[in-house]
């Protein structure tokens, strides 16, 4: 395992730089975050581009990719986290694993698209689904929704050409 590498970027926000190891854990308690009530990570890949697990640790509410990688398979999310963009293209990711979420969270346009996500379990917490979240999985083939999505915006799973089985939520009251 290896810690190192996150440095902050101008914004103030936390973002992984320069990490050769394959598995890498983010930090929550970095001094970035000090004070802070949004805990924000970008991940850069092209920097990075080794990374087969990223393990995002608890108090992480927000997380972005700005590069595509074509080596991450899995990416372990904290239940902290209130948003998530930006990991489409990552096209070897299979595994998300995120077991819960906060109340109202969401999950960003293309936020997983074009990956090989194979099944997806969107976790208790996650109201909002963005545009072509899930869009482009030629893997996927299950999904199952948590009773907390009330909102799933358009094409979520366009040309998902294997999807098989969906199991929606009970309060899903609005997908154009």
């Amino acid at each position: 395992l290896f810690n190192t590498g996150f440095v902050e970027n101008q914004y103030g926000d936390l973002e992984l730089q320069y990490s050769t190891a394959w598995v890498v854990n983010c930090p929550a308690n970095h001094p970035c975050f000090e004070g802070k009530e949004d805990k924000k990570v970008n991940v850069d890949f092209d920097r990075c581009p080794n990374v087969r697990r990223l393990n995002v640790e608890e108090g992480i509410t927000y997380i972005t990719c700005s590069s595509k990688s074509k080596f991450l398979k899995t990416l372990s999310l904290p239940s902290s986290l209130a948003s998530v963009w930006g990991f489409g293209g990552c096209s070897n990711l299979e595994t998300i694993i995120w077991e819960k979420a906060p109340e109202g969270a969401i999950i960003g346009s293309e936020a997983f698209a074009n990956t090989g996500i194979k099944e997806i379990v969107i976790p208790e917490g996650v109201a909002i689904i963005g545009n072509e979240a899930f869009a482009w999985n030629d893997n996927l083939t299950k999904v199952t929704l948590s009773n907390t999505v009330n909102c799933m915006n358009g094409e979520v799973f366009e040309n998902c050409t294997n999807l098989q089985e969906v199991t929606w939520s009970n309060s899903l009251y609005y997908m154009p």
